[in-house]
């Protein structure tokens, strides 16, 4: 068992297929920099079929439950991808 203390990138709320703003953004962005494309200025804010795809499949690659969904387990996972091998991680201490 762990306690996870984490700051949301937002406020944090599902954010699913129809959905727009700044938080759809975010999570786009977050999706590019993890599978190394380039972000473009006029990037959409729009929660589309293509953002959903691409949230599936980066659930399934974490062995979360595939929803299509971004709710706070999908956004904890795209948070610490960002961070990459400077993520924090729980290990045992080799003696």
């Amino acid at each position: 068992a762990f306690i996870l203390l984490w700051k949301p990138p937002f406020a944090a709320r599902r954010l699913g297929a129809g959905d727009r703003g700044k938080e759809v953004l975010w999570v786009r962005r977050a999706l590019d920099t993890i599978e190394g494309k380039k972000s473009g200025s006029a990037s959409s804010e729009l929660f589309d079929a293509d953002l959903k795809q691409r949230i599936l499949a980066f659930q399934r690659e974490q062995s979360l439950i595939q929803d299509g969904f971004v709710g706070s387990e999908t956004l904890v996972r795209l948070s610490t991808a960002l961070l990459g091998s400077n993520a924090p991680s729980l290990s045992r201490r080799t003696r």
